[in-house]
């Protein structure tokens, strides 16, 4: 099954930004301090080169501490507690393409979806870049902040009856 975002949401995004290539080093996460929100859509490329697992970490705290976004050095991506498979040749790189809506994780890798629910406290808003087993390289990351659907297409108000 193809699994890939519907182009629709892309008329959500507000305030874009574009990171260039980055080390991630290992063991030790990385605050990307540009970042940050409830209401996210990020694409972050990684070369799949010398690290076990690295990706994310978003709805985080100040320390780091949040919900990890990866992929790892084999097959397998996902959200903590949740994990996919994507089907890249070894040593290609991989791209994660990151949705943060409140309470809810999406990611899709390779035409794969992880979802997951996320119920962080409000004042968790950071996203951090990590690497487990080895320094990883990000060759690149997007980001967005979202516009609430709501938002963007006021329903209007039902007739009352009577």
């Amino acid at each position: 099954m193809w699994q890939e975002p519907i182009p629709e949401l892309q008329s959500l995004r507000r305030d874009g930004q574009k990171m260039s290539r980055r080390v991630i080093p290992a063991d030790k996460p990385a605050r990307l301090p540009s970042l940050r929100g409830d209401a996210l859509e990020i694409v972050a490329t990684v070369d799949r080169a010398a690290f076990k697992r690295c990706g994310l970490i978003v709805r985080a705290n100040g320390e780091g501490e949040g919900m990890k976004v990866w992929a790892d050095a084999g097959n397998g991506f996902g959200i903590e507690g949740r994990v996919g498979m994507h089907f890249l040749g070894q040593g290609e790189s991989v791209n994660l393409h990151v949705f943060v809506d409140s309470g809810i994780l999406e990611v899709y890798c390779d035409c794969v979806a992880v979802t997951h629910k996320c119920f962080a406290p409000a004042g968790k808003i950071e996203v951090f870049a990590f690497s487990d087993g080895g320094d990883a390289i990000m060759t690149g990351l997007e980001a967005w902040n979202m516009q609430s659907m709501r938002a963007a297409r006021p329903v209007a108000a039902a007739p009352h009856r009577q």
